[in-house]
């Protein structure tokens, strides 16, 4: 999957708004991924609305999901730094 062509949608009239010439970096991958995650961990700090009648479910799912991305961030983190060792 990961040296697999892109197989774009835009076929006959319709166009694609970002088409990249060539693959971006690895590093640029890891960025995107790591910004992506501490901006969901940063909405979930700040609340997140759950229906009154399941509350519990809904609760232990974002706490599930919360533990999750802070471990994301982390190994995103030192994925970055063995790419900027090499």
């Amino acid at each position: 999957m990961i040296n697999e062509p892109i197989a774009f949608r835009d076929q006959g009239d319709a166009t694609v708004l970002h088409r990249f010439p060539k693959q971006p970096p690895l590093r640029a991958a890891i960025k995107d991924a790591l910004a992506h995650v501490e901006v969901l961990l940063s909405r979930l700090e700040s609340g997140v609305y759950c229906p009154a009648d399941v509350r519990a479910h809904y609760e232990k799912t974002v706490r599930e999901l919360y533990l999750k991305s802070q471990d994301e961030i982390g190994v995103l983190r030192d994925a970055l730094e063995l790419v900027e060792l090499e």
